[in-house]
């Protein structure tokens, strides 16, 4: 039995944890894969990442544009119900016997939707997670209401599914894509990266992705204001900027980076980096600074402290390399200095994202010919 797949994907960050996973897909004759590509993947402005795919070898490509073209609130709901009306089509015209999505962005959101009208089930990753800062926190459980699949992180994060009414028999603890990002990507060396990437590495390097808060009120502007504030008073110390998700109130924060950019003769910025110059950079500064998960998620397994800044994150699990810090400026400064004072060590991440190999973890279960995908589920009572 052949079975069809079809893997959405909307931007750098989901694409980058399920690479190694599509790889495999692809490989295997069980399975015949079709992807979706959508989101920011498609805009020039956020460095139209389609074409990492294509690169990557990846055919029976299907695109789906949402026009992203502002950062209001007003136009990301418009984004949301074009998609749900295109994704509706799509997927008729595809007829997959299952749908693959990652996390908790609105376009997966609106796929979600038209899967579950269309009465196609859905296998869902990284379900039980918690990001009290974003909206990303709803879209999530709500994501996970509609799958009959979950392939989930650790074990807090499947008991988490399981208390939301889902079977724990369709609940599967195969570990975070993530891991599958860091451990099998082969980065490129220091003088690699600063040719391809044209800049020079410093003594101290720090590397900073910011995205919106979405749930805060007008908090996104504020919040980065801080940050910049902070960095400025940095010496001797190479900052590199990834532009932000393309969330509502993005457009200031481009803006400040841009700026900042422009003024300091020791900051770089990039619309996308990709998967291999992202993690490649990542490797080799000295800390992750910023809200974005690719801190708690994959800088853990370089060693690397992350400065987690504000409360986008708030809820996830965090390994030791990981610290919290409010969003005022003189905070932000004395624990970016405070690094470079005491050394963390690394410990419990396997027990938080998985070691490496959650892409065959996940391709054993989808082989499986009795895998349950009635889509008539019943609330299991915790």
């Amino acid at each position: 039995m052949i079975r069809k797949i079809c893997v959405v994907t909307g931007s750098r960050a989901d694409y980058d944890h399920l690479y190694w996973l599509l790889k495999l897909l692809k490989k295997n004759k069980k399975f015949d894969l079709s992807i979706i590509v959508t989101g920011s993947h498609l805009e020039k402005k956020y460095g139209a990442s389609i074409k990492n795919i294509t690169k990557d070898g990846f055919k029976k490509l299907h695109k789906i544009r949402l026009f992203l073209s502002k950062d209001k609130v007003e136009n990301i709901t418009k984004s949301t119900s074009l998609g749900i009306l295109n994704f509706t089509k799509k997927l008729k015209q595809i007829k997959p016997d299952i749908v693959l999505m990652l996390g908790d962005r609105y376009e997966i959101f609106s796929c979600a939707i038209s899967a579950s009208f269309l009465k196609i089930p859905i296998a869902h990753f990284n379900g039980g997670e918690v990001t009290s800062g974003a909206f990303d926190e709803w879209i999530r459980h709500s994501i996970t209401k509609m799958s009959t699949i979950h392939f989930v992180a650790n074990k807090k994060y499947q008991n988490r599914v399981i208390q939301l009414g889902e079977n724990k028999r369709n609940v599967f603890n195969v570990g975070g894509l993530s891991s599958d990002n860091v451990r099998k990507t082969k980065t490129l060396k220091k003088r690699e990266i600063e040719k391809t990437c044209n800049f020079r590495f410093y003594s101290k390097n720090i590397l900073v992705t910011f995205h919106p808060v979405t749930l805060g009120e007008k908090d996104s502007k504020k919040y980065f204001k801080e940050i910049i504030s902070a960095l400025e008073k940095l010496e001797e110390t190479l900052i590199i900027f990834t532009f932000p998700n393309a969330d509502n109130d993005n457009l200031p924060i481009i803006s400040m980076i841009k700026k900042f950019v422009k003024k300091n003769k020791n900051a770089k910025c990039f619309i996308s980096l990709g998967r291999k110059k992202y993690l490649s950079i990542m490797k080799y500064c000295d800390a992750v600074v910023g809200n974005s998960s690719s801190g708690l998620l994959e800088a853990p397994y370089f060693n690397i402290p992350t400065i987690n800044i504000g409360n986008r994150q708030e809820g996830r699990e965090k390994a030791n390399t990981v610290i919290d810090c409010n969003t005022n400026r003189i905070e932000i400064l004395r624990t970016i200095k405070s690094i470079y004072k005491k050394k963390l060590k690394l410990s419990n991440i396997k027990n938080l994202y998985g070691l490496g190999n959650t892409a065959e973890n996940v391709i054993k279960i989808l082989r499986n010919k009795n895998l349950n995908l009635n889509i008539k589920k019943k609330f299991v009572d915790a």
